[in-house]
């Protein structure tokens, strides 16, 4: 699948770093949620046993 729009951002390769850099976007946002709601659930944890 070699279209033109791929050839003059500079081929495969540079479409395949691309690709790799959103891999570790995405894999940076879902840990970043998954910390956000580890710590907002201990929070709620907390509170929840403070409450009883």
């Amino acid at each position: 699948m070699n279209t033109p729009r791929e050839h003059r951002t500079g081929g495969p390769r540079q479409h395949h770093m691309g690709r790799r850099l959103t891999r570790a976007a995405l894999f940076g946002a879902v840990r970043g949620a998954a910390m956000t709601a580890g710590s907002a659930a201990m929070g709620l944890l907390v509170w929840w046993l403070r409450s009883h």
